[in-house]
């Protein structure tokens, strides 16, 4: 038997579900009345703008992003698209209670720079508790 050639990364296997299956794709469950589904060309793109956006606020090749972000396509977006630069993403779960956000100032120290993913909230809640270093390092999604 044969083995088929692997795709190299993350980002090589979705242009080639892209273009293989396109009628397939990802469901994300939230809840029974929350259901969402995207076929490989549309995460595709969605990832190919995270991957813009991560790029515009200086992501590039080897640099860590923080990813605190709920599952949802966000999440694929801005994961996905960290790599599809040569970032490199590290999932941190997301909260801003003030334990939350002061160990997520602790994890920006060893960054080397802004690189952190979030929803708005935690800018906001970061702003609002006097912790700057960590609201100005959040790249807000939704």
């Amino acid at each position: 038997m044969a083995i088929p050639e692997l795709p190299a990364s993350l980002p090589q296997a979705l242009v080639r579900a892209a273009i293989d299956r396109p009628d397939r794709g990802v469901t994300i469950v939230q809840s029974r009345e929350n259901v969402d589904r995207k076929t490989f060309p549309e995460i595709l793109q969605l990832v190919q703008g995270g991957a813009g956006r991560l790029a515009a606020a200086g992501v590039g090749p080897g640099v860590r992003v923080l990813v605190s972000l709920p599952t949802s396509w966000a999440w694929f977006e801005c994961w996905l698209g960290a790599l599809w630069l040569g970032a490199l993403p590290v999932a941190l779960a997301p909260g801003s209670s003030v334990a939350d956000l002061r160990r997520l100032g602790e994890l920006l120290e060893t960054l080397d720079g802004p690189r952190v993913v979030a929803g708005s909230k935690t800018a906001e809640e970061a702003r609002r508790l006097g912790l700057l270093p960590v609201a100005d390092s959040v790249l807000a999604v939704e």
